[in-house]
Formats: C-alpha cells, structure tokens, sequence
C-alpha cells in the first residue's frame, strides 16, 4: 500500500525544482530541493523516482 502525502498537488505550471514532491515529503534532504531524480526500476512490477533508492 502507498503512503499518502500531506498536503497539496502543485499546478503543471508551478512545478518546484528537484523532485516534484520535496515540499510535502517527510524523508527530503539538499538533493531533493536540487535535482529531479531518474525513474528506476527496482523491480519488474516497479518504478520509482526517489533519491531513496539510489
């Protein structure tokens, strides 16, 4: 099951730089303010785009 994130979707228009959720995330740190992070697959069922699972 997928952990809900607080708070509000930001508009296509007003995207924040680095990874699109940093704002609202409990587990951000510099990178996520920084850059966006590549989609992986982690698994064959999988993808994700998190500085998590570098």
């Amino acid at each position: 099951m997928l952990e809900t994130i607080p708070g509000v979707v930001a508009p296509l228009y007003a995207q924040p730089t680095g990874c699109r959720f940093h704002e609202r995330c409990k587990h951000t740190f510099d990178k996520c303010r920084e850059l966006e992070p590549p989609l992986l697959t982690p698994s064959n069922h999988r993808a994700v785009r998190c500085w998590l699972y570098e």
